[in-house]
C-alpha cells in the first residue's frame, strides 16, 4: 500500500460526524418497517423472525462483525499505552463474540450435535445456549432494560468529551445517534414483562405472538452495537494517527470543517 493511501485512509476515519443524521433516520426507518409490515403483512412478519429466519441471521452477523471490528480495534492498540481503552474493547470483542455464538447455539443447528441431557433439563428451548437456562432467563427482562435504558440515554450525561480524544467514555457511551436502536428493546421488554395489558398493543394478529416482537427490538440492538464497534474503530484510528503523528493542528482544521459541513447541512434543509 501506498504511504498516501494509508494517510488517506487515516483522514477518512476522522470523520466521526458525517454520518449521524443518517444513522439514526435509518433506525427509525427500520423499526417504522417492522411495525408496517407487522400490521399489513403479518404471515411475511412471522416468517422473517423466526428462528433461523433472516431477522435472526442478521443479529448473529451483526455481532460477529462487532467482535470483528473491536479485535482490529484492539490490535491498533496493542502497543500503545491506552492499556484502559485497549481492555475495554478487548471485553467488548469478546462479549459480541459470545453474544453471536449464542444467538446460533454455539452452532448446534449447523453442526447437528445434540444438547447434553443436563443442559436440555434447564433449558427452556432445549437448546445447547446459555441465556436460555430457567435461572439466566428469569433475569434477562432486566438486563435487557439496563442495557436498553443505557444505550440510549447515557449520552444525555456524558458531556462534551471529543475534544479529549483518550477520555474512555468516549468508548463506554454509545453517541446520540445510537439511541434508537438500544431504547425499543428496553421499552418491549418493560411493557412485555411488567405491563400485561400493553401486551394487547402488538397483538393484533393471533398468529403473531406477542413475545415475537422481541426478534425485531434485538435485531435493532444487534445493530446497535454494530455501531458502536464501528464508531470506536473509526475513534481509535483517530486516536492513533494523533499520537503517531503529532498533528495536532491537522485535528483543529479537521474539527472546523466538520463544523462548516455540519452547518452547511442546516442551511441545505
Amino acid at each position: 500500500m501506498k504511504p498516501t493511501t494509508h494517510i488517506k485512509q487515516r483522514l477518512e476515519a476522522l470523520n466521526l460526524q458525517a454520518n449521524e443524521k443518517n444513522f439514526f433516520f435509518f433506525s427509525l426507518l427500520l423499526g417504522l418497517g417492522f411495525v408496517l409490515l407487522y400490521v399489513f403483512l403479518p404471515d411475511w412478519y412471522l416468517r422473517i423472525i423466526q428462528e433461523d429466519r433472516p431477522v435472526e441471521y442478521l443479529q448473529t452477523v451483526s455481532y460477529f462483525l462487532s467482535s470483528a471490528i473491536s479485535i482490529i480495534a484492539v490490535a491498533k492498540l496493542h502497543k500503545s499505552r491506552y492499556k484502559l481503552i485497549f481492555w475495554t474493547l478487548l471485553i467488548f470483542a469478546f462479549s459480541t463474540m459470545l453474544i453471536g455464538l449464542e444467538e446460533i447455539s454455539w452452532g448446534q443447528r449447523i453442526l447437528g450435535f445434540k444438547t447434553p441431557k443436563l443442559l436440555s433439563d434447564s433449558n427452556t428451548q432445549k437448546e445447547f445456549t446459555i441465556h436460555n437456562i430457567h435461572e439466566i432467563q428469569s433475569t434477562s427482562y432486566l438486563v435487557y432494560i439496563i442495557i436498553g435504558l443505557y444505550g440510549g440515554t447515557a449520552w444525555l450525561i456524558r458531556g462534551n468529551t471529543r475534544a479529549n480524544l483518550k477520555d474512555i467514555r468516549n468508548f463506554i457511551v454509545p453517541d446520540w445517534y445510537c439511541c434508537m436502536y438500544f431504547l425499543p428493546v428496553a421499552l418491549f421488554y418493560y411493557s412485555h414483562g411488567w405491563i400485561k395489558s400493553a401486551r394487547t398493543l402488538y397483538s393484533i394478529h393471533p398468529q403473531v405472538a406477542s413475545w415475537r416482537h422481541q426478534e425485531a427490538a434485538e435485531l435493532l440492538l444487534a445493530l446497535g452495537f454494530l455501531l458502536v464497534a464501528l464508531s470506536n474503530y473509526k475513534k481509535i484510528s483517530r486516536l492513533i494517527m494523533v499520537t503517531t503523528h503529532d498533528i495536532p493542528k491537522l485535528e483543529l482544521e479537521t474539527d472546523k470543517e466538520m463544523v462548516l459541513n455540519q452547518q452547511g447541512q442546516r442551511v441545505g434543509t
